[in-house]
């Protein structure tokens, strides 16, 4: 039997993803959640749909990066999450020049950032919680983004008033 319609597959993430994740949901997002399920179910009764714009697919897939940002989210990942092929996913962020690699990587390294600021734990553990390699990996990829390195980041905020 061939690979399932887009809808339908769609369908079934979605309810997976629901069904790992509905307990930890708050009502207003459960009650979200179950309207999409509903609207997809009658989509592929009635065989029919209108075509995502591409730029609700960007949101939905970013919403959905950030949702997951601590595990693995890769674009084979993502792609599959979303019924899209990695073609079509690098494509949506290459709109923007930025691809979906260097995305997720921003998005992690100011989660990083945010808690190199607001704490006091080891620049490494950090790094890693957040998908980094190692804290030298971590310190090229930082400075490249904030021009200082974390412990020059950490330092500077904690002189600011």
């Amino acid at each position: 039997m061939g690979r399932p319609r887009p809808l339908v597959h769609a369908l079934s993430v979605l309810t997976t993803l629901l069904a790992e994740q509905a307990a930890t949901l708050p009502a207003p997002q459960a009650v979200s959640a179950r309207n999409a399920v509903v609207e997809l179910v009658a989509a592929v009764v009635r065989g029919e749909h209108a075509p995502l714009r591409s730029t609700d697919l960007r949101a939905t897939i970013d919403r959905w990066v950030e949702a997951n940002l601590h595990a693995s989210v890769t674009a084979g990942e993502a792609a599959a999450a979303h019924a899209i092929s990695e073609r079509t996913l690098a494509r949506l962020y290459q709109r923007d020049g930025e691809g979906y690699a260097r995305h997720v990587r921003r998005l992690r390294l100011a989660r990083a950032r945010r808690e190199l600021l607001d704490g006091t734990e080891l620049i490494s553990v950090i790094a890693h919680r957040w998908g980094f390699a190692d804290a030298s990996h971590f310190t090229r990829r930082f400075v490249e983004e904030y021009g200082v390195t974390p412990s020059e980041a950490r330092d500077q905020n904690r002189e600011s008033p």
